[in-house]
C-alpha cells in the first residue's frame, strides 16, 4: 500500500475514535482544531509545539492532524491552502534544521476534509531562536504531556543519547476464539505480527512488557490479556516456522526481519463479544526501545468457522495499523 494510501487509513482510524469519544492512544499524534491564527505570536507557539513533539519524539515520526476537534468531538475540517504559508514561516523559527515534512494529504471525511501531516524527527535536537525579548535567544523545547515547555538538562540527556534502533511492526493477521477447560470458559487471541530491524539488526522482546486488549467500540469496558508467548509463526502449508525468530521463557528475539504469534489467553466468555465490531490493542515493547510500540485494528463479524462452528472476525481494514 503507497505511503500516502496508509496515512489516510491511519487518520481515518483516529477520527473513528475521536467521534466514539474513545481516548487516541498515539503519543506521537496530536490534534488540532485549526490551522494557528494569522499572527506572528500564535504561529511561533504553534511551531513551538512541533518542535516540542519532535524533540520529545526522539526519532519516530509524529502526526499533526488539522482540523478534528477532540474534546468536543467533532469535525470542522481545514484546508490545505495554508500550509505553503505557514511551511515557510515555521522554517524560519528554527536554528538551522527544522523536522522535515515528509507527507501532507487531505484527507476526505463524511464531515469535512482534514489535513495531515507526517513529519520525521530523526535529527534532532530542533532548536527554536527568539523572535522578540519575551523569549530566549535560542530554545530547545521539549512536549510533557500535550503542553511544550523549554527541555531541562534531564531531557537533553535522553535526547542526545544514543537511541536504539526501533522495529517495525505491522500486524497480518488476528485470530479469536474460545474453549473450555475444567468447566472454565476461555477466550484467546493470536495477533501474527511482522517485524523489520532497520540495518538488518536484532530487536528483543521482553514477554512480561507485551500485552493486548479487546473490546467492542465505542464502550469502556475490555477484556484484558497478558501475552504468554511470542513464538515464531507456522507457515500453514509448508509447516516451517521463521528462523529468524526465537522464542525463549522470557523473551523473543527477531533477527532482521520474520512473522511472530503474539498469543494470550484469559478466563471468560465470549458473551456479547460474538457479532459485534471489535478492535484490538497489541502493545509491544523492545528492549532499550524507548516507547511502546502501539498497533491497533478494527475486526468485523465474519461467518462462522465451518467445521467447528466457532465465532470468527476478519480485520476491517487493510494495510499497516501501527499506532506508534
Amino acid at each position: 500500500m503507497p505511503v500516502h494510501s496508509q496515512l489516510e487509513v491511519r487518520v481515518l482510524g483516529i477520527i473513528d475514535r475521536v467521534k466514539r469519544g474513545e481516548p487516541v492512544e498515539d503519543s506521537y499524534v496530536e490534534l488540532k482544531r485549526q490551522w494557528p491564527e494569522a499572527t506572528k505570536e500564535k504561529r511561533y507557539e504553534f511551531t513551538r509545539q512541533i518542535a516540542a513533539h519532535a524533540n520529545a519524539a526522539r526519532g519516530a515520526q509524529i502526526l499533526w492532524v488539522i482540523g478534528v476537534h477532540e474534546r468536543t468531538p467533532t469535525i470542522p475540517g481545514a484546508g490545505i491552502e495554508e500550509l505553503a504559508v505557514f511551511l515557510d514561516i515555521f522554517k524560519s523559527h528554527f536554528d538551522g534544521l527544522a523536522p522535515s515534512l515528509l507527507e501532507s494529504i487531505v484527507v476526505p471525511t463524511v464531515d469535512a476534509p482534514v489535513v495531515a501531516l507526517l513529519f520525521d524527527t530523526s535529527r534532532a535536537p530542533y532548536v527554536l531562536t527568539g523572535t522578540d525579548i519575551r523569549r530566549p535567544d535560542k530554545e530547545v523545547p521539549w512536549r510533557e504531556g500535550t503542553s511544550a515547555r523549554t527541555a531541562t538538562r534531564e531531557h537533553l540527556v535522553r535526547l542526545l543519547a544514543p537511541m536504539s534502533v526501533r522495529p517495525r511492526c505491522d500486524i497480518i493477521n488476528v485470530t479469536i476464539g474460545e474453549g473450555s477447560a475444567h468447566g472454565d470458559k476461555f477466550i484467546s487471541c493470536m495477533v501474527h505480527v511482522y517485524v523489520s530491524v532497520p540495518g538488518g539488526g536484532q530487536a528483543i522482546f521482553p514477554l512480561h512488557m507485551c500485552s493486548m486488549t479487546l473490546g467492542i467500540p465505542g464502550r469502556t469496558d475490555t477484556v484484558d490479556f497478558k501475552v504468554d508467548r511470542l513464538l515464531p509463526t507456522m507457515h500453514a502449508e509448508t509447516r516451517k516456522a521463521s528462523v529468524t525468530v526465537v522464542e525463549s521463557a522470557t523473551e523473543t528475539i527477531v533477527s532482521g526481519a520474520g512473522l511472530m504469534l503474539a498469543h494470550g489467553v484469559r478466563t471468560s466468555a465470549l458473551g456479547k463479544l460474538v457479532k459485534s465490531e471489535l478492535h484490538i490493542t497489541t502493545t509491544l515493547h523492545a528492549l532499550d526501545v524507548d516507547s511502546p510500540i502501539v498497533l491497533r485494528v478494527e475486526l468485523s463479524p465474519a461467518e462462522p468457522e465451518a467445521h467447528t462452528g466457532q465465532p470468527r472476525w476478519v480485520i476491517k481494514q487493510s494495510g499497516p495499523q501501527r499506532l506508534v
